[in-house]
């Protein structure tokens, strides 16, 4: 199933910035961007980012109203969460 998903590859960069790794590929139909880098600091910015997210969430649900890009950013991630994840 992987060699399908690598000759549907058109284009790929490697890339690094400050302590990231990342990785563009370009598919007929879209891209793919993936960074690597220090689990311990990856997971504790997801959890300052869940602990926003779920800020603006409440603020949303009591009416306050959220400036522009926090009203694209709630979208986004309500249209993220309902999308089936692949656990792999």
């Amino acid at each position: 199933m992987m060699s399908d998903k690598r000759e549907k590859v058109m284009r790929e960069a490697d890339g690094s910035c400050g302590p990231f790794d990342f990785r563009v590929e370009g598919f007929e139909d879209g891209y793919r961007l993936t960074f690597h880098g220090d689990r311990e600091r990856i997971r504790d910015g997801r959890r300052v980012s869940g602990a926003f997210l779920n800020f603006l969430q409440q603020a949303d649900r009591v009416g306050l109203r959220l400036p522009f890009p926090f009203r694209m950013l709630l979208r986004f991630w309500k249209r993220y969460n309902r999308r089936p994840h692949d656990d792999d």
